[in-house]
């Protein structure tokens, strides 16, 4: 069995109904929906020059820079034309590893300024995205930067190393 990346998404859309005399404002799932939504995400890693990469200490700042670079976790070095085919973001809501922030990490997915273009993905403190990419993108065109200061993320990637 190959080595696979499996993650879940799940959505609550909630609304608040407002305050009134008889109440107080309660958060409901919205009407129109009426339930929470989710599915599975999984990525088979191919063949063996599919590596994982994956660090708890990436730091990120305001500079707008590539996201991923390095070490497989397994062996060899990323290159920049590499193609990242399964990503896993989470912004740590830390500078540190301990110190607390409530930064955004901004990620852009085209190699352009993920700190000034508006075309980006934003995750929140705590916050956490997954995504898989039909063809793989280079790593040179994930870049990341920070809505202030530095946040630690933590990485999962399966690249495919060329």
């Amino acid at each position: 069995m190959a080595d696979t990346a499996r993650g879940l998404v799940s959505m609550t859309p909630v609304v608040t109904v407002a305050a009134d005399a008889d109440s107080e404002a309660v958060d409901v799932i919205h009407h129109d929906i009426k339930s929470t939504l989710g599915g599975k995400l999984e990525y088979a890693k191919a063949d063996a020059g599919d590596k994982w990469f994956y660090t708890t200490s990436k730091d990120v700042t305001g500079t707008s820079a590539d996201l991923i670079s390095g070490d497989f976790t397994e062996t060899g070095t990323i290159a920049t034309t590499d193609h990242v085919k399964y990503l896993f973001i989470k912004n740590s809501g830390t500078t540190d590893g301990s110190t607390a922030t409530t930064a955004k990490v901004y990620v852009c997915f085209d190699a352009g300024d993920a700190a000034s273009v508006g075309d980006v993905v934003e995750i929140g403190a705590n916050e956490a995205i997954n995504l898989k990419f039909k063809d793989g993108l280079d790593v040179a065109d994930i870049h990341a930067a920070t809505s202030t200061g530095t946040v630690r993320c933590i990485i999962a990637s399966i690249i495919d190393d060329l």
